[in-house]
């Protein structure tokens, strides 16, 4: 007997080290709980059974397992004795080894302290030795009494020796730092400030003539190398804003004071700044690159352009008025040409960086009101295109430009104004293209306004179209419109492209990616602008207005056709003799085309495909129209033979329908002389 035949699950799931109870009753769900009981009782008495035959079979081995135990309680016993006495003395040699060790580590702790003492008590030493020290090498300094121009041998050993002193108290400070938590060295830390006050008076004393020698002779090499020495000892007394402050005071300072002119004339302010930085500046710059190596102080940002920038801002508080847009943007250029020329002044891409996240240079371009500059050229430009726009159209004669509508010539000029130097600024170019395609849709919607809604419920009669000389103006205005625009605003954006693209002609409002090879490419951008400009372009109605104007003239030519249709009634029953010439009305069908062409100066081209496409009109109607006739001739015809009960034949005389016939065939003769008058 087995546990599968009987129950439905195996013996390996209880025998399952992971067996829970849970999971076991959970995926058995399906079976009612009768019958899981049973299953499980089941079980049970197997596995009783199990156990009552494994004790039968082995029952000599239960009853052994008792004997052999018999004595083991008395071999523990003699084995528990030495064990317990092992242990007793582990216990006694670790407690007289962890007695040991803290007897040493407690002479370790005192000797620690005693060295600890020791070095506070050097370090005091040191500290009062140094102070000492430097105190006697200051009073011996003295003052220097030569400038480096007067005596630069004496000056140079003077310096020499106040650097000695620094580096004296560079070990000074550093002692006090390391000590400074003791009671007894920190007091000691004001004769240290006194001391390093003194020597930075001293050392704005000598630095000063220094920057005063370097900044009227840069090719001094003395002095370019004392500046350098000195500016070091600055950064190792960590005191490098005093040294730009002092560079400040001596150098800008004056020359805003009295070198600088009082002018309105921004031109005639910032190049003598850049003159005077260029000459006057960059020398003491490049060595402050040199010295200020690994610091964040750069001499540039922080001491030349700031006060710079400072200083425009609060004397020329007007540049920033935006009540006269012809000033302002004057002063815009003028600003944006200074700053573009002091950024080639950065030595290297991380300069620039660092000039353009400068918080003053972020501000001065914030203070620019480009936006309502803007809208107030925009306003204007629109205010005035709108009023030429509600004038009557006057088509006499060609104007400015080779254009009929002073609409048209408004157009151009307002755009052009847009994009002339004396409006368009960088900054807001796309503000201007947006201006752009928006007076381009109002041009459009006018045109579309002024054209016919039906040309199809027009009067046909052969008087002129009112509108036709209207319809030709616009026609020619717009594509000369399209080819003007393409020209113009192309070359504006060429010369934006080259002047974004040069490396040395940064906008100085530009984003700092400009100047990285990342983001879109300049000739991507510009293929796009064009793209839109000529699909806005597009949208003009050059071609709806050609067809307005040929149908026109189709409608004109087509008024003789509607002779035709009377042809049949001039020959039959009338007895009139053969036709030996056209009908008179073909040699004025093309009358009005020639009219039209031969009284206005238009281009070859414009003629030729104008004669074209009437020619295929006109012919289409025409032959339509004599088919049409001749078709109902034949019927008559048939219908005559039909109906009549005998009919003479006279073979001398033609019949009525041969004349018919012969008529049209020399209107078609004619019709094709005429087109070879017209077109040749």
């Amino acid at each position: 007997m087995t546990v599968d035949s009987l129950i439905s699950f195996n013996r390996e799931d209880f025998t399952n080290p992971d067996f829970i109870s849970q999971d076991f009753i959970a995926k058995r769900k399906h079976l009612p709980v009768q019958q899981l009981t049973l299953d499980l009782n089941t079980f049970t008495k197997i596995l009783s059974s199990e156990l009552v035959e494994l004790i039968n079979n082995d029952y000599r081995d239960f009853i052994s397992l008792s004997r052999n135990l018999i004595g083991v309680d008395t071999i523990i016993s003699d084995l528990k004795t030495p064990l317990l006495k092992l242990n007793s003395k582990y216990f006694q040699v670790e407690n007289e080894l962890q007695a040991s060790i803290d007897h040493l580590q407690e002479k370790l702790n005192d000797r620690l302290q005693l060295r600890q003492k020791k070095q506070i008590l050097i370090t005091y030493i040191r500290v009062n030795e140094s102070i000492e020290k430097v105190e006697h090498l200051f009073d011996c300094l003295g003052e220097c009494l030569v400038t480096i121009k007067e005596d630069p041998v004496t000056f140079i050993q003077y310096v020499k020796r106040v650097e000695r002193v620094a580096i004296e108290y560079s070990q000074l400070d550093y002692l006090l730092a390391k000590g400074k938590s003791e009671p007894f060295i920190s007091n000691q830390i004001w004769k240290a400030e006194k001391i390093k006050s003194e020597l930075t008076v001293n050392l704005v004393n000598l630095i000063q003539v220094v920057y005063t020698e370097v900044s009227s002779s840069p090719i001094n090499e003395d002095a370019n190398q004392t500046l350098l020495q000195l500016l070091r000892i600055f950064v190792s007394l960590d005191t490098v804003s005093e040294a730009t402050k002092t560079f400040e005071e001596t150098i800008l300072t004056p020359f805003f004071e009295s070198q600088l002119p009082n002018e309105d004339n921004l031109d005639g302010l910032f190049e003598p700044i850049l003159a005077f930085v260029r000459s006057r500046c960059m020398k003491i710059y490049e060595i402050s690159t040199i010295a200020f190596k690994g610091i964040e102080n750069n001499l540039l940002v922080d001491s030349i352009w700031t006060p710079i920038i400072q200083f425009i801002s609060n004397e020329f508080k007007f540049i920033f008025n935006v009540v006269n847009p012809t000033v302002f943007h004057q002063s815009f250029k003028s600003s944006s040409k200074f700053i573009s020329h002091f950024e080639k002044l950065c030595f290297t891409k991380d300069v620039l960086v660092k000039l353009r996240s400068n918080i003053l240079y972020k501000e001065y371009n914030r203070r620019w009101q480009l936006s309502v500059y803007f809208q107030l050229k925009h306003n204007e430009f629109i205010a005035k295109f709108e009023e030429i726009l509600s004038l009557d159209c006057d088509v006499e004669h060609p104007k400015k430009l080779g254009m009929y509508l002073d609409q048209s010539i408004s157009l151009i000029e307002t755009i052009e104004s847009l994009w002339s130097d004396d409006v368009f600024l960088f900054p807001l170019g796309h503000r201007f293209w947006k201006s752009t395609l928006l007076l381009i849709n109002r041009y459009i919607s006018w045109i579309n306004h002024l054209l016919p809604t039906d040309q199809e419920e027009k009067v046909e009669d052969s008087t002129p179209d009112p509108n036709l000389d209207l319809i030709l103006a616009l026609s020619v205005d717009t594509t000369k419109i399209i080819s003007t625009f393409q020209n113009t605003i192309a070359a504006k954006l060429n010369l934006i492209d080259r002047s974004v693209s040069s490396p040395t002609a940064l906008s100085p409002l530009s984003p700092i990616s400009n100047i990285s090879n990342g983001g879109v490419s300049m000739l991507d951008l510009m293929i796009q602008i064009q793209g839109i400009l000529g699909s806005t372009l597009n949208l003009l109605p050059a071609i709806k207005l050609t067809h307005f104007i040929v149908d026109s003239l189709v409608q004109q030519c087509s008024q003789p056709f509607k002779n035709i249709a009377n042809i049949p009634a001039q020959y039959r029953k009338t007895n009139k003799e053969v036709p030996k010439t056209a009908s008179y009305f073909i040699s004025s069908i093309f009358q009005p085309l020639k009219d039209f062409l031969d009284l206005r100066p238009l281009d070859d081209q414009i003629k030729s495909q104008w004669k074209g496409m009437v020619l295929d009109q006109i012919s289409q109607k025409y032959s339509s129209q004599v088919i049409k006739t001749l078709q109902q001739v034949k019927t008559i015809e048939e219908s005559l033979k039909r109906f009549s009960k005998k009919k003479k034949k006279v073979e001398s005389n033609i019949s009525d329908e041969d004349k018919i016939r012969t008529v049209f065939a020399l209107d078609c003769k004619e019709f094709g002389v005429q087109v070879y008058v017209v077109f040749y």
